[in-house]
């Protein structure tokens, strides 16, 4: 298996565990620990973000995501979609603050 195949796995598992963190944030509250753990949820997602940027940038150290994958442009650009989105969300009445 070559580093790139690598690192995309570990890629592929960081963000599974972002989605299992959230999920348990929903059930169980961001303040709240999945039961029997003594790490909150909002700091568990806390872990698994941070765990998937450093697998993005030993991808983008390694070459494997060439200069400027990481683009701040694109972040703002689905920044500005995502709130968006809420706006319509929060108008229709499937959104509450």
């Amino acid at each position: 298996m070559k580093k790139g195949d690598w690192l995309l796995i570990c890629l592929n598992k960081e963000c599974s565990e972002i989605i299992k963190a959230t999920d348990k944030a929903l059930h169980f509250g961001l303040a709240n620990g999945y039961p029997g753990d003594a790490v909150t949820n909002l700091n568990k997602i806390k872990i698994e973000i941070n765990d998937m940027l450093a697998v993005c940038e030993l991808l983008n150290d390694a070459g494997i995501f060439p200069d400027g994958f990481l683009d701040s442009n694109m972040i703002d650009k689905k920044k500005e979609k995502v709130l968006y989105y809420m706006e319509v969300a929060k108008q229709l009445g499937t959104l509450n603050d």
